[in-house]
């Protein structure tokens, strides 16, 4: 048996995680993904994904599965960014980026030195991932991966390298998968880091989606970047059947802006808020605190720009920063010993 188990919480409004639904979809072996990981002490192959605050879990659960008996045992995710894997550990596997051809010649047999790296250059040729139900109707989709922008504190860029990106008839024919057989389904939550981009294939994608019907029947959400609003933008969301469009917005100094590499200033935040509210179109925007170099004077402008929008600006996310491995701002610290969690 070959069990996937996704660690530290990540899970989403499928039945499981998006990212393990694309290993089990594109491997020619059987494979489970179990949410209880008593389960995966029946399988001979494990296949751990994990968080920067999940790897606590995955390693109790590795040295659990070893006292019972031989096994091998594959760890993935953004937890696997970590550099204490280089030298050694627990796992037979460490699969760093996009797991797919990776998980596949591991469970086949052909294999790969312990740290992994099989990058998927073309993403469409990629089968579309086994979500297995969505009891919400909300259907998650994943149209890229990794971001063009390299903000300091995030680890994207070390995971996935250059974004690459689906076509849209690949993203079409993954969503009328998706419609025919989740009959509950009422909106898309697209996970993208950055999904609206670059803008050509934005238009695309708007125009296949409107000449399809789908804004009449569906929702939709998802994140884009404050410099990035437009009036013309906004009013082709709304046209799709976006309920309302969120942003990081992290801080509203453009001195911390500029120490986490945003590439945004405080104006591009409050311009794509007044366009949002000229428009009726509801708008969030998650913030940040705890930034080395952060001082009170950025903390009260942060509340204090976030008071000045109250009624125009959803708060959706207030996070605490924490140094992921894989990210510039990263600091050396061991995720086996510290809180990773953001809030």
């Amino acid at each position: 048996m070959i069990a996937l188990y996704a660690c530290g919480g990540e899970q989403g409004t499928s039945e499981y995680p998006i990212g393990l639904g694309f290993l089990k979809a594109n491997c020619t072996e059987d494979v489970k993904i179990v949410k209880d990981p008593v389960k995966l002490f029946e399988a001979d192959v494990v296949g751990l994904s994990s968080n920067a605050w999940g790897l606590k879990e995955a390693n109790v659960l590795c040295e659990d599965l070893r006292s019972q008996r031989k096994r091998t045992i594959i760890l993935g995710g953004q937890g696997a960014l970590w550099s204490g894997f280089d030298q050694g550990g627990n796992y037979d596997f460490v699969v760093r980026g996009d797991g797919e051809r990776a998980f596949e010649a591991i469970v086949t047999e052909h294999k790969p030195d312990r740290v992994v790296t099989m990058r998927v250059e073309n993403l469409d040729h990629l089968n579309t991932p086994d979500r297995g139900s969505c009891p919400s109707g909300c259907v998650p989709l994943s149209t890229s991966r990794g971001c063009p922008f390299r903000c300091a504190f995030c680890s994207s860029y070390a995971q996935w390298g250059k974004p690459r990106f689906h076509s849209v008839g690949w993203i079409m024919e993954d969503i009328r998968h998706s419609v025919g057989r989740y009959k509950n389904t009422v909106e898309f939550n697209i996970l993208d880091d950055l999904w609206a981009y670059p803008p050509a294939r934005f238009a695309e994608f708007r125009d296949a989606w409107l000449s399809a019907g789908y804004n009449k029947k569906y929702r939709l959400r998802g994140f884009i970047r404050s410099n990035m609003a437009s009036k013309e933008m906004f009013l082709d969301m709304k046209r799709m059947g976006f309920t309302r469009i969120r942003f990081g917005a992290e801080y509203a100094t453009d001195r911390m802006l500029k120490l986490v590499s945003k590439g945004e200033t405080v104006a591009d935040h409050q311009r794509a808020i007044d366009i949002a509210n000229e428009i009726g179109f509801p708008i969030s925007a998650s913030f940040m605190r705890g930034v080395p170099g952060e001082t009170p004077e950025d903390v009260k402008a942060t509340r204090a720009f976030i008071a000045k929008n109250k009624g125009k600006l959803i708060v959706e996310g207030d996070y605490v920063f924490k140094p992921f491995p894989g990210a510039p701002l990263w600091n050396g610290e061991d995720p086996m010993s510290t809180d990773m969690r953001v809030r």
